[in-house]
């Protein structure tokens, strides 16, 4: 008998064309499992946060943690952006997709938060990001440093001076 992975690669050889559609359960596949607990990847990037906002498990929880400033609120915004369009996925799920797929008409439909389909694993120009995406900010594409613990103003000098500034 066949396993999964077999049937699946079965399928996908006498289809015409194939439709993706990936979010968080993709992700959370590829072992990326930080958007609804604080596993021990958010802890080491999100640590200094967590530890004054410890209802925050998780990327996602994140958002409601009562921030003590808009300093605070903008570090974390930054931060968890830079994290998702920089960090790679734990597990080779996407790579085992794409050869899965490479060689077939495709096409992915996805969630913003799955920002692992927008990577070279995948290319962009086969997907279509219904919600939209976080990358349009223009800080996304840098590289950030943020500290949720140092106040200061926010965005005195525009974004590209205070993108390196501890907050």
């Amino acid at each position: 008998m066949k396993n999964e992975i077999e049937q699946l690669k079965d399928v996908l050889l006498d289809s015409d064309a194939i439709l993706i559609g990936a979010g968080s359960g993709m992700s959370a596949a590829a072992g990326m499992d930080w958007w609804y607990q604080a596993s021990p990847v958010y802890k080491q990037h999100f640590g200094d946060f967590y530890a004054r906002h410890p209802e925050a498990t998780g990327i996602f929880k994140g958002f409601y943690a009562r921030f003590t400033s808009e300093n605070e609120r903008w570090a974390y915004l930054v931060r968890m952006l830079d994290f998702i369009y920089h960090q790679p996925p734990v597990k080779n799920t996407y790579q085992v997709l794409k050869d899965l797929i490479q060689d077939r008409p495709y096409h992915i439909l996805t969630t913003n938060q799955d920002a692992m389909c927008l990577t070279a694993t995948l290319p962009t120009s086969k997907s279509v990001r219904f919600k939209g995406i976080g990358a349009s900010c223009s800080l996304a594409p840098r590289r950030l440093t943020t500290s949720f613990t140092t106040p200061g103003p926010l965005l005195s000098g525009g974004w590209n001076t205070w993108r390196n500034k501890k907050i």
